[in-house]
This record gives structure tokens, C-alpha cells and sequence, in this order.
């Protein structure tokens, strides 16, 4: 594929005119200064990964790059203090970008953070100091300092999957595949509650559900909503409960029945909800929060959903894998109707572009971007060189 020839001559104009393509003058600008940009992370099985830095208020490529030294990235994501978080399971390595300098982070002369395994779920705490990453093959979440690039230790969570983290960092929710209970972790790294483990035999629980998946946390960090995996990770019925994270251990509340749930996200009034039922359909649940109750159920694409964002004009974001379906299913929340996006792969990131209603979405390893107004592809599309393996608009 390529990006046009366009692009050759205004990379080869911007040499004459120092402005750009990665090298030349000492008066070559070391950061693109852009109003809007968004951060394109593209895979090449020959080479290591790069950053494509797009301008986002033309929706034009530029002569901006960050070159990443790890392979394969199949994370990406913003981390905290202006930066972006992206893991690559070629080399277990979490990279950490200063959106600011448009530059790797470096730490000793070392370009990232060496993990134990791969992992699917980080948090990083909102000061920077620290991140949670889920290391299913050794049961573990490994946090690591940020300050010297280092793990500084492993905690036992079995067949640990996806963490979450509290606005105020003082806990960390650890869910694991095939049990029905989750566990607590404390700001200071010790275990409020869990599965016992040998070293821990008299841990107490944190209460029984139908394999606890993810939670939402409230404003405040009283409350998590935990979502009830269901049918749809082989147990009973899916839910939302209410977790009482005031008392030690949490207390267990109310139970709402919701369609299905693997992700959620909230707003001030609402908690959206969405999964694939036992029959193979994709569900968005829309839960308000003072009642508690369903107030609406929309039809979405199927799949394992994974991604929510909330953009402009009301439309809801919804990225799933392994569908059957399209995997992108733009939710107009007004309306109670969804539109499933027709390009075919896994949905990796969501980027609504501030200021714009234009959302990026990278899925099967394409760059797409969808018009908010209309739920649809815009006229003018961006064809990346590589796989597209995530996006972020900082």
C-alpha cells in the first residue's frame, strides 16, 4: 500500500525547506507543534515499529516519525502526565512515548519496560510513578516503577487477565479467567482481598458473582460496578453489581441483569454496557445510575467488545475482536439505534480528535475515520504502509 505520491514531494519539499523527514539541518524541528495530532502505531514483520504522526485537524500524513525500538505492538494506549503507554508482544517491552517531545522515554540508556510475559491490561496510576500489568502466564500483576524503567514486584493473581484502577490510585481491581470472585489490591501492594494462595491461605474474599470481568469505578472511588461476564465466558447470568469499596473487604450490593458484559464506561448519568449474549448477538446496555435499571438496549455487532469511547455529537464507540459481524459499532445514543461499521478485523484503538467530529479507529490494521454526524466513513481516508496497530490522539 502506499501513501500517495503526494507525499514523496512534500517530504522532499520539506528537506528544502528544513522543516522536515526525519534528519538533514541542525534546523530540521525536532517536534511537529501540531494543534492536533493523533499518534499512529505501525507494525512491519522486517522491521521495528514506528509512530506515524498524523495531522489530525487536515487528516493529512506528515514528515513527522517516532522511531520505537520494539516489535509487534498490540497495545497502545495514553498513559499518564502526557504520554502514551504501548506493550509489544515480540519482546514483552512496555515503551512509554512524551507525547510532548514526540520521543521515546529513556531511563539508563534503556528504551522500555522489560515484563515477564505478555499482558493485555496495564494502568498506570495518575501521578506516573507507577503501572499495573496483568501477566496471565506466570498469574501474576507486576508493578513497575516508573522511575527506573524496573519491576519492583510480582503479586500472585491466578490466571490474572485485566486490571483496573481506582481515579484516586488507592486500589487496584485484578480479574481473572474462570472464577467468579476478583481480587483487591491495595495502594501499598498488599492483597485486601482474593482467592487464597500459599502464601496468603487466609485471604479473606471479595465475594462471590458470575465470573467478574471488569468494573467502572464511581466519581468518587466509593463504588465499583462489576461487570458479570455471564454466558458468554461460560457461567450463569450477566450482570452489573454493586461493589461497596468503602468496607474492608468490599461489600457485595445489588445485582441489575444487563444483556451482556465484557466493558463498560460512564458518563455523569449513565453506565454503558456492552457484550455478546449466548446466542452469538452484540449488546449495548444502557444503565442509569440513579434507578439503577436498563433504561435502553441496542442492538451492536457481535464479537468480544473491548473498547468503549464516547465521542461528539452523542455517538458511542464500540470496538470488539473475533466477530462475525463488523467489529466498529458507532452507538447514537439519542436515537437508541446503531450503525456496524462494514471493514472487516479486529477493532485496536479509538481516538475521537478533540475539537472535531471525526473519530480514528484503527481495525483490521487500517486507519479509518468515521464522521460523527453520520456514523460513516468520511470521504477522505489515510492508507498506512504496514499494519496499523493502534492510535491515540494526545
Amino acid at each position: 500500500m502506499k501513501k500517495g505520491t503526494g507525499f514523496v514531494v512534500l517530504c522532499c519539499l520539506s528537506i528544502i525547506l528544513h522543516v522536515g523527514c526525519g534528519g538533514g539541518s541542525s534546523n530540521t524541528p525536532k517536534v511537529s507543534k501540531l494543534s492536533k495530532r493523533a499518534f499512529v502505531v505501525v507494525t512491519s514483520p522486517t522491521a521495528s515499529d514506528v509512530i506515524d504522526i498524523i495531522d489530525a485537524s487536515k487528516d493529512q500524513f506528515t514528515a513527522f516519525t517516532i522511531a520505537l525500538s520494539i516489535l509487534r505492538a498490540t497495545l497502545v494506549q495514553p498513559g499518564a502526565s502526557n504520554t502514551t503507554l504501548i506493550f509489544s508482544s515480540g519482546d514483552n517491552v512496555l515503551a512509554l512515548i512524551d507525547n510532548t517531545k514526540e520521543a521515546v522515554q529513556t531511563v539508563s540508556n534503556s528504551t522500555g519496560i522489560a515484563l515477564p510475559g505478555v499482558t493485555e491490561s496495564v494502568v498506570e496510576s495518575s501521578d506516573a510513578k507507577t503501572i499495573y500489568a496483568a501477566i496471565r502466564s506466570t498469574s501474576q500483576v507486576s508493578v513497575v516503577d516508573v522511575g527506573s524503567f524496573t519491576v519492583s514486584t510480582n503479586i500472585t493473581v491466578p490466571s490474572v487477565r485485566r486490571v483496573v484502577l481506582a481515579h484516586n490510585n488507592s486500589k487496584v481491581l485484578a480479574f481473572s479467567d474462570n472464577l467468579d470472585t476478583f481480587t483487591v489490591i491495595n495502594a501499598d501492594k498488599t492483597k485486601a482481598c482474593g482467592p487464597p494462595d500459599s502464601s496468603l491461605p487466609t485471604l479473606p474474599s471479595c465475594g462471590t458473582l458470575s465470573r467478574p470481568f471488569y468494573a467502572v469505578f464511581s466519581s468518587d472511588d466509593s463504588k465499583a460496578y462489576v461487570l458479570n461476564c455471564g454466558p458468554e465466558c461460560g457461567s450463569g447470568a450477566a450482570g452489573v453489581t454493586v461493589v461497596d469499596m468503602t468496607q474492608t473487604p468490599p461489600a457485595i450490593g445489588a445485582t441489575l441483569a444487563v444483556s451482556a458484559a465484557t466493558i463498560a464506561v460512564m458518563d455523569s448519568g449513565n453506565l454503558y454496557v456492552a457484550g455478546t449474549d449466548g446466542s452469538g448477538n452484540g449488546h449495548l446496555d444502557i444503565v442509569n445510575l440513579s434507578s439503577f435499571t436498563v433504561s435502553k438496549s441496542i442492538q451492536i455487532g457481535n464479537g468480544f467488545h473491548s473498547l468503549l469511547s464516547l465521542a461528539s455529537n452523542n455517538k458511542l464507540f464500540v470496538g470488539a475482536k473475533t466477530c462475525s459481524t463488523g467489529c466498529l459499532s458507532v452507538v447514537d445514543l439519542s436515537a437508541g439505534t446503531a450503525v456496524i461499521d462494514t471493514a472487516p478485523g479486529d477493532v485496536t484503538g479509538i481516538a475521537p480528535i478533540p475539537g472535531r467530529n471525526v473519530v480514528y479507529v484503527t481495525v483490521g490494521g487500517e486507519l479509518r475515520m468515521i464522521d460523527t454526524t453520520t456514523s460513516m466513513p468520511q470521504a477522505r481516508q489515510l492508507d498506512i504502509v504496514g499494519t496499523a496497530a493502534g492510535v491515540v490522539a494526545p
